[in-house]
């Protein structure tokens, strides 16, 4: 079975338990919080994906690092995952959850990539026009790539729109290509 199935079930099923328990707002700040350690901390990466270390040290581990700081739910589903054998799909299950909560608030998560720095009038019309057409707040997250060579290249959610030069020309390639070979 693919992982990243897994790790939404795994997500969904804690989406569940935050709803029914209405604890879903505390359980979004330990997953916030698990995410940040695991991406801050090489050596605990490592660990979770370690398959020489037992279930039990990696549930030991989870416990010191995060007993005390996060609710027993999201303690208890640590432990599952621990006794699962799935505390290497961690950070994908936090991300995931992370991504259904917002959803369900309302919230869309967009990232919007460019050739060159976005100007702060600029980012609020990109925002403000993803926002019309959704029909929902958007959390925007801003990158550059200078390998797109202009253009802009938009992610909400799963939909993606291309309009870099980049791409363009590697379309026109591509049609080149397969004319070529025709």
């Amino acid at each position: 079975m693919n992982e990243s199935i897994i790790a939404v079930r795994y997500a969904r099923a804690l989406l569940s338990i935050g709803k029914a328990q209405e604890q879903l707002e505390p359980l979004e700040q330990d997953m916030e919080l698990i995410s940040g350690v695991i991406a801050a901390s090489g050596e605990l990466s490592l660990l979770l994906g370690n398959p020489v270390v037992r279930s039990s040290g990696k549930a030991r581990a989870l416990q010191l690092i995060f007993g005390s700081r996060i609710s027993a739910a999201s303690m208890g589903f640590l432990s599952l995952l621990a006794r699962n054998r799935r505390e290497a799909l961690l950070p994908d299950i936090a991300r995931s959850f992370l991504r259904m909560a917002r959803e369900t608030r309302g919230i869309r998560s967009a990232v919007c990539t460019t050739a060159v720095p976005v100007t702060d009038e600029l980012a609020q019309a990109i925002r403000t026009a993803v926002e019309a057409s959704y029909q929902s707040i958007v959390d925007m997250e801003f990158r550059q790539d200078p390998e797109l060579m202009g253009g802009y290249v938009l992610r909400v959610g799963d939909d993606r729109y291309d309009t870099s030069i980049a791409s363009g020309l590697k379309k026109i390639q591509q049609a080149l290509t397969r004319r070529n070979l025709s």
